[in-house]
């Protein structure tokens, strides 16, 4: 197979080239260009399967360029790279079928597994008829499989929580499915409400609406686990790397690919959770009289979970919460993580996490970036200190993800707080 690589910076690209070993995973030729235009060049005189580029380049972007490559009827696998989630980006993108998209600082292995992602989606349309057959095997026992495992998930009650919930956790992650105890995630109930052709197979669908919501959630650097209940019922878990409070525009893009698609109107029912409101949470969301009514259209719709109340912590809990705080206010400037608060007040880090879920209701990686954000907002109000500056204080070396960090914690943007702090 062949690679194209564009990029307008060409340290990018000689470092995608050279760095990655690409024969090794069947790559037999590594074109390059700095430029769509030169890209479409190597395209005209080469064949190319799968074309690897940058969305924002001078003169004409890496979406302009994918949609030359539809226009001309090229059966290429495109890979897009952004150095931030935009959302008119993502409905782009989906229309033109891109296979995957990448969020800057792209890691190696990252744009490695998006290729080799892109890889076995050419070589499963080669021979359709066997490759399905065996594949709609493969799906239903993974969904089986995933069932059981969600299904069995450990009770929090349980003195042996924490332990079986590592032993999962690590289970998830040999999934390729990247994430610790305290990743945020989304849990979502689609349930297909009506078809507009011929209904496919259930498993059919499962693994052909799993790769819709790869697509659509790869935006937001989302990694989903899925399993159907029923012909109607489908369960997915989206394991994230951060806090996202726009999800509802992507389940809105992906009822219209899937509709697009595959001429299936669906509805989403989606929770903000967590791995310890997983097991209580789920039965909840199946019992919601929304879902089970069919009568009513295609919906998009967030869950309003109610935990059930927890005691009021004890002294010893809240003298170690206040510790906790002022550790955090004391190294706002500095790497904070859950380990190095619980060697400072001699407990355990699985201990800290349960204080501050406790006291605060929200995990110890939450709590961190409130905390640090509200020290960003506090130097925009007080002090001239360029925005980059404060970003990295605050211990962020991407302007724009620390952006979109603030903006999810306080409402608006680091510009927009600055701004009005100028103005009083």
């Amino acid at each position: 197979m062949n690679l194209l690589i564009v990029d307008d910076q060409p340290n990018v690209v000689s470092s995608l080239a050279l760095s990655i070993d690409w024969n090794a995973i069947g790559i037999a030729n590594v074109y390059t260009a700095s430029s769509a235009l030169l890209a479409k060049d190597v395209m005209q005189k080469n064949h190319v399967d799968i074309l690897l580029t940058d969305i924002q380049m001078p003169i004409e972007s890496g979406l302009s360029l994918v949609e030359w490559v539809r226009q001309t009827g090229k059966n290429t696998a495109c890979i897009l790279i952004s150095s931030h989630a935009n959302f008119i980006y993502a409905k782009q993108a989906i229309s033109l079928k891109v296979t995957d998209y990448i969020l800057q600082p792209a890691r190696e292995e990252d744009v490695l597994k998006a290729v080799q992602r892109a890889i076995a989606q050419i070589e499963s349309e080669k021979n359709v008829r066997s490759v399905l057959n065996e594949f709609s095997f493969s799906v239903k026992e993974q969904a089986f499989a995933a069932q059981r495992f969600f299904e069995k998930w450990p009770d929090p009650s349980s003195p042996d929580f924490r332990e079986e919930l590592r032993k999962k956790v690590e289970r998830i992650n040999a999934l390729d499915v990247p994430c610790t105890e305290d990743s945020p995630l989304f849990l979502f109930i689609t349930r297909v409400d009506k078809w507009h052709a011929i209904p496919m197979d259930r498993y059919d669908f499962l693994s052909q609406y799993k790769k819709a919501v790869q697509k659509t959630m790869a935006y937001i650097n989302g990694k989903p686990l899925l399993y159907s209940l029923s012909d109607a019922i489908f369960v997915t878990v989206l394991v994230l790397d951060h806090e996202e409070n726009n999800i509802h525009d992507y389940f809105s893009l992906l009822q219209d690919d899937v509709l697009k698609e595959y001429a299936c109107s669906i509805s989403i029912l989606y929770s903000r959770a967590d791995f310890c409101t997983l097991k209580s949470l789920l039965p909840c969301m199946l019992q919601d009289d929304k879902l089970k009514a069919a009568s009513i259209p295609s919906l998009i719709r967030q869950y309003q979970y109610l935990p059930p109340q927890k005691k009021q912590p004890g002294l010893s809990a809240r003298r170690y919460y206040t510790q906790i705080l002022n550790y955090i206010d004391a190294h706002i400037e500095e790497p904070v993580s859950r380990s190095q608060i619980a060697d400072f007040i001699h407990i355990s880090p699985d201990y800290v996490s349960h204080i501050i879920r406790e006291s605060a209701g929200i995990s110890s990686k939450e709590l961190i970036t409130i905390k640090k954000m509200t020290y960003a907002k506090k130097l925009l109000q007080t002090t001239s200190l360029p925005i980059g500056e404060v970003a990295r204080r605050c211990g962020y070396d991407s302007f724009a993800y620390f952006s979109k960090v603030y903006r999810s914690v306080n409402g608006q943007s680091p510009t927009e707080t600055r701004n009005l702090a100028d103005r009083t």
